[in-house]
This record gives structure tokens, C-alpha cells and sequence, in this order.
């Protein structure tokens, strides 16, 4: 890979690669929620929860298990030597494993969306006309802003990464300044147009944060209107129909969160020996046993990847209350926020970790120069630029919900001083504000594009260390270790999503 690739030709692949995943992860994300938050195909609830466990799984670690299942030594002969010598096939490797890792988030962005339109008029229209033409009149022209909501989401995700695409030496605008900065060649060209390509996705961002609120406020003027989202009744299908998209749902559900799993575990427990000159390959839980026994050598680097993550979600979130303190949800401002976060989001995380260096180079004094290099503080900064915009979103989205049910008391609270009020709303969200410290360190334990750049000597994160051995191709031990990551991010996450789902049908059957 090349720090001097021409901007065209990075341009043209960060718009490839981007749209590419972005259109593929929001349709599997669409079938999926059709199938299971709407059709409610047989096993919904294990399909959601085999989603849900695999949303928040980092992106290194989805390369690693494609690459161990469809690696060199895996079922297909598809590598990242393949792809230097392919580009095509290295373009494909990083959509799919974008498109994979995102089409979870998609399906709850979807999901939810679905959850919050299936209203009074969709129930009018499924009795009057059936499925097909509420989806046609209620559901489809209600549910483009949600889908598009998931599209921004995973165009943000796949530009602003470059471990895959260095992985697969695709030359995106990412990874162009990663080259640059990394070896002092820095140009203007891919830096500004990175710029403007992060400030326009954060300018859609707001946008269609401002046209779902503008659209649902218009809606709910509509007199008669029951603001009440419901789900029943289930839209009726034969069986034959139930069937088939039942084992539609599960082979997209199979290849999203099953098969990666799979791939590590079966990677893992491989060995290879030589028989009479001839190279013999075959699968032994104890192999497995003993890869998964010497993950313990990667703790070191688990322990320091659990700090940053777990300093970087807290200050996230303080930030992110402090803003939401200083401008109320419902205010034009709390849109300009939407807007610079948006834009700090889809910022390439090479350029995340420039910005940081520089800036604070020059802010701090030379005595404070020691926080650089012994401490945590620039990748925590750095961090900021993924968990501040997901913490601030997630409160804001629950305090404009708080203000639209609560308008009429919130007009007689007005009297009341505005911390008082503060305090209530705070309240009232508390639930989205552990969701939100939750997904902020999630999302910190699993970025590294945006630190991997400024970590301080002797500093070395569970992400970074697998990122260096996949260069040399997918070993048992790096199965072992991706595998023990991915459980450790899928279990707790199926755990959270069974009991949200068994909370939500016990509140529908009072």
C-alpha cells in the first residue's frame, strides 16, 4: 500500500466500498426486520437474540473470523495475499465484512423503526386491505427515513475504518491518510476531502434527525391519531408462506451470526501434521482446548483495553450530559449538535488521531508533556470522537420522547427552577442513559482505528495486538483469542436482549 495512491482513485473506492456496504447491510437489516419484527417468523425471539449478540462485536474481530473461515486455511482460498494480487476480490472481502458486521445494527435500527409505525392506521389498513397493502400505504412510506438512518450509520462505520481495508490493501481515502500520517507524507488533497465527505454525512445525519421529528409531530397533529405503537395483529400468512420465510430469516441469521462464530471455533481447533511426505489437516478439541488456554497470555493487553474503554465511556458520557444540560432536546440547537457530532463520528480515524496529536502538542505546556507519552489521555480523547456522538444520541433521542409525552406538565413545570427540571428528565431517561454507557464502551473497546496511531510507549490494547498478528495470517492462538473477544461481547448482549424482549411481552399481555 501506498502513501501517494491518486485522490481520485481513493475517493472512488471509499465511495465503493461505503455504498457498497451500506446498501447490502441495510437490505439484510430490512429482511430481517420484516421477518421477525413484523411477520414474527418461527423462533423470532432466538433470531433477534442471535442478532443482538453479534451488534456490538468489533470489526477486527468479524475480519478475523471471515478470514480464519475463508482464509488461506480455511474452506476457500480467499487471503489477503489473493486480494493484492485481486483488487476486485479485496474490494468484495471488505464490503462483505463491513456489510456482515453492520446488518445487526441495521436490523434493530429497522426493527425499532417498525415498532414505533405499526400504529391505528396500520392496523386499519392490514383489516381493510392486508399486509400487502399496509405495506404499501403505512409501512413503506413511513419506515425510508429509518432505513436510511441504517444506511448513514454503516456508510459513517465503513469509511471512517481502516483496519479492514488494510487488511486487504484497498486504497480508500482512510487508509490513504493512514499511510500518510504514519510515515510524515501529508498531503491536503485526501485530508480535506475527508473533511468534507465526514461534514456532509453529519449534515444527513441531523437532517433526517430533524425530518423524523418534524414527521412525527406532523402525524400526531392528525386529530383522532392514537400515538400508541403497537404489534398485534400479527399480519396472517399461510403456512407455506410462514415457512419459507422462516428459513429465510434463519439462513440470513446462520450467516450473520452463526457462521463467524463457527469459523473461529473450527480455526482454532485445526493442526496440521506431515504423513509419510503428504500434509494432513484435521480438527481436535484438544487443539482447541489448548488455543483457548493460551489467551490467557493476551491479558496484559485485555487489561489495558478494558481501561481505555471503560475511562473513554465515562467521560463520553459526562460530555455528553453536559451538552445535553447547556441545550434542551427539543431546541434548534440540540440539531447543530446532531450536526458536529454526526461529523465527528464519520471522521476517518487516522485523521481523528492527527487531530488529537496536534492539538495537543501545542495545548499542552512542556511540563504536561509526560500525559502524552504516559498516560491514556490522547487515545481517550481520541475515543471521544466515537462514544460522544452515539452517548449524546441515545439521551437525546430518550429527552425529546420525554418532552413530546410530557408536554402538557412539562408547560406547568415551568415555574420550577431549571435544574429541578433537569434532574426530573434525568429521571426519566435513566435506563437510556446506562444503555448509552454501555454501547460508548463497547464501541471504545472495539475501535482502533482511531488511537491506533497515539498509544504511549509500552501501552499495547487487545485490538492492536490482534490487528498486528493478522498481517501474518489466522493461527489457532488469534482464533482462540477473537473467539473468547466475541463470546465475551455476543453473551452478555443475547442476555440483555431475551430480557428486553420477555419486559416488552409482559407489558403487552397487562
Amino acid at each position: 500500500m501506498q502513501w501517494d495512491v491518486a485522490l481520485h482513485r481513493a475517493w472512488i473506492h471509499t465511495l465503493l466500498v461505503s455504498a457498497a456496504a451500506s446498501v447490502l447491510a441495510s437490505l439484510l437489516g430490512s429482511l430481517l426486520a420484516v421477518s421477525i419484527a413484523l411477520l414474527r417468523v418461527y423462533g423470532s425471539r432466538w433470531c433477534t437474540a442471535a442478532l443482538f449478540s453479534m451488534a456490538l462485536i468489533p470489526v477486527y474481530v468479524q475480519a478475523t473470523a471471515w478470514s480464519a473461515g475463508f482464509g488461506t486455511q480455511g474452506w476457500l482460498r480467499l487471503s489477503q495475499v489473493d486480494a493484492a494480487k485481486f483488487p476486485w476480490w479485496g474490494i468484495a472481502s471488505v464490503v462483505w465484512i463491513h456489510a456482515v458486521a453492520s446488518a445487526p445494527i441495521c436490523f434493530l435500527i429497522i426493527g425499532i423503526g417498525l415498532r414505533r409505525i405499526l400504529d391505528s392506521a396500520y392496523q386499519q389498513a392490514l383489516v381493510e386491505g392486508g399486509i400487502w397493502f399496509a405495506w404499501k400505504y403505512v409501512i413503506a412510506r413511513r419506515i425510508a427515513p429509518w432505513i436510511g438512518a441504517a444506511m448513514l450509520w454503516t456508510f459513517c462505520m465503513t469509511q471512517n475504518d481502516m483496519v479492514v481495508t488494510n487488511l486487504f490493501q484497498v486504497p480508500t481515502l482512510c487508509e490513504s491518510v493512514y499511510q500518510q500520517v504514519q510515515f510524515g507524507k501529508l498531503r491536503s488533497g485526501p485530508i480535506a476531502v475527508s473533511i468534507a465527505l465526514a461534514a456532509a454525512c453529519g449534515g444527513l445525519i441531523a437532517g433526517l434527525a430533524y425530518r423524523m421529528v418534524q414527521r412525527k409531530r406532523s402525524i400526531e397533529g392528525v386529530p383522532g391519531y392514537v400515538t400508541q405503537s403497537i404489534m398485534e395483529p400479527v399480519p396472517f400468512l399461510q403456512r407455506s408462506a410462514m415457512a419459507i420465510w422462516s428459513m429465510v430469516a434463519w439462513a440470513l441469521v446462520s450467516v450473520i451470526a452463526i457462521v463467524p462464530l463457527m469459523n473461529l471455533i473450527f480455526r482454532a481447533g485445526w493442526k496440521s501434521s506431515m504423513v509419510d511426505g503428504h500434509p494432513l489437516r484435521e480438527w481436535s478439541v484438544v487443539e482447541a482446548l489448548d488455543a483457548l488456554g493460551q489467551s490467557t497470555a493476551f491479558v496484559p493487553e485485555l487489561t489495558w483495553s478494558l481501561q481505555l474503554a471503560s475511562w473513554s465511556a465515562a467521560l463520553a458520557l459526562l460530555l455528553a450530559l453536559f451538552l445535553h444540560a447547556l441545550v434542551p432536546a427539543n431546541h434548534w440547537l440540540s440539531i447543530v449538535a446532531l450536526a458536529a457530532l454526526g461529523t465527528m463520528l464519520a471522521i476517518p480515524g487516522p485523521l481523528v488521531a492527527l487531530s488529537v496529536l496536534r492539538g495537543m502538542t501545542y495545548a499542552l505546556p512542556g511540563d504536561w508533556s509526560f500525559l502524552m507519552d504516559q498516560t491514556l489521555l490522547a487515545p481517550i480523547v481520541a475515543l471521544q470522537f466515537r462514544c460522544l456522538p452515539i452517548a449524546y444520541g441515545i439521551v437525546w433521542l430518550a429527552r425529546w420522547d420525554y418532552r413530546e409525552r410530557m408536554g402538557s406538565t412539562l408547560q406547568l413545570d415551568k415555574a420550577l427552577p431549571a435544574a429541578t427540571r433537569y434532574r426530573v428528565e434525568l429521571q426519566y431517561v435513566q435506563g437510556s442513559i446506562w444503555t448509552a454507557l454501555w454501547l460508548a464502551f463497547l464501541i471504545a473497546f472495539g475501535d482502533l482505528a482511531s488511537y491506533l496511531l497515539l498509544q504511549p510507549p509500552g501501552v499495547t490494547t487487545v485490538a492492536m495486538r490482534l490487528f498486528d498478528l493478522l498481517h501474518y495470517g489466522i493461527r489457532n492462538r488469534e482464533a482462540s483469542l477473537a473467539l473468547v473477544l466475541a463470546l465475551g461481547s455476543a453473551i452478555p448482549s443475547a442476555w440483555i436482549a431475551i430480557r428486553v424482549q420477555r419486559a416488552l411481552s409482559e407489558s403487552s399481555h397487562r
